[in-house]
């Protein structure tokens, strides 16, 4: 685990059976709702995605980081996920 996942919502080393979601805590700055888990939507969709405009990061410690990201699957060589 690296330094800036150790800082997320559930991060830490002592953590790592948390969920993606309650590691990757992003809302929409403008009205702090929930946003689609990203890694969750690219394992079921199988598509690239990208994060909508507004998009924040919510740390361990409250802090809000502005993100600006995309995901992929990760497949192998038989297109499998």
């Amino acid at each position: 685990m690296n330094k800036i996942a150790e800082n997320l919502p559930a991060g830490g080393r002592k953590k790592l059976s948390a969920t993606v979601t309650q590691i990757f805590h992003i809302v929409n700055e403008l009205t702090h709702e929930l946003c689609e888990n990203p890694v969750e939507k690219v394992l079921k969709t199988g598509t690239i995605i990208t994060l909508a405009n507004h998009t924040v990061l919510i740390s361990r410690d409250g802090r809000e980081m502005a993100i600006i990201d995309s995901g992929a699957p990760i497949k192998d060589k038989d297109s499998r996920q």
